[in-house]
């Protein structure tokens, strides 16, 4: 799978699918958890580097704590599927206090293998060797405790938000784009949910869920409704940046 350099993925349109990359988690900051409308979850943020390259950050959603690597050179590669494609990992644009900055949010099916064990122990670098393997660290792979049954239920809320926020997005479009123009005869229910329906079901074949934020998107300020912009109800990654300022 092709890996990318920092400064490809600073070069990609957001919402754009990075297949791999390569680099140093040089910083990591606290893992957070907390329960949202559809469950429970968890967030944590780092940073990423290469030689010669500028620092990215990164979010890691629904992992166990990655603390073992910080320091350490790792892979993170989004997960390849004949039906959806490429998908887990994604370069996004964040804003926080009116700057943006380009990021990678890791998701879904992605996975983070490190590349470089550094300080593993003598035993596991033994397995490697015989097996040809190193330990990956998967969304399926890194929950606390590998047999608690509800890893599948929180894996199933967060798809679930997720299409709930592409759906959303669906009938804000349907409403405020194509209903107007209608004629009166044709501005019923049935054409709304048909009209939302179709967009639902192209955008989902575009692969657009997985690039959805596990959080319920929110309408803004009255301003804003009346442009029918949408904003992502993110405390949970504000308290990161936050966090981030102080020791990055």
């Amino acid at each position: 799978m092709r890996e990318l350099t920092i400064k490809e993925i600073l070069a990609l349109d957001s919402g754009e699918v990075v297949p791999s990359i390569t680099g140093k988690i040089a910083a990591l900051y606290d893992w957070k958890s907390d329960e949202g409308e559809y469950g429970p979850y968890s967030v944590q943020s780092g940073m990423l580097t290469q030689d010669g390259q500028p620092p990215i950050r990164f979010s890691a959603w629904n992992f166990d704590n990655l603390k073992s690597l910080k320091g350490k050179q790792v892979t993170i590669s989004a997960n390849k599927s004949e039906k959806h494609g490429l998908t887990g990992l994604v370069a996004v644009d964040n804003e926080f206090r009116g700057k943006v900055t380009r990021e990678l949010k890791i998701t879904g099916s992605a996975t983070i293998e490190e590349t470089e064990w550094g300080d593993a122990p003598r035993e596991t670098q033994n397995d490697v060797k015989e097996t040809g393997t190193s330990p990956r660290l998967s969304n399926a792979a890194t929950k606390s405790d590998p047999e608690d049954a509800d890893n599948g239920i929180i894996e199933a809320r967060r798809h679930l938000m997720q299409s709930a926020n592409l759906y959303v997005l669906c009938t804000h479009a349907v409403d405020k784009v194509i209903m107007p123009e209608l004629l009166n005869s044709l501005k019923t229910n049935e054409i709304f949910q048909a009209a939302v329906s179709t967009l639902y079901i192209e955008a989902s074949r575009a692969g657009l869920v997985d690039k959805m934020p596990s959080v319920p998107v929110k309408a803004k300020s009255e301003q804003s409704k009346q442009t029918g912009e949408l904003e992502n109800d993110k405390p949970a990654d504000d308290l990161l940046h936050e966090e981030e300022e102080r020791e990055w």
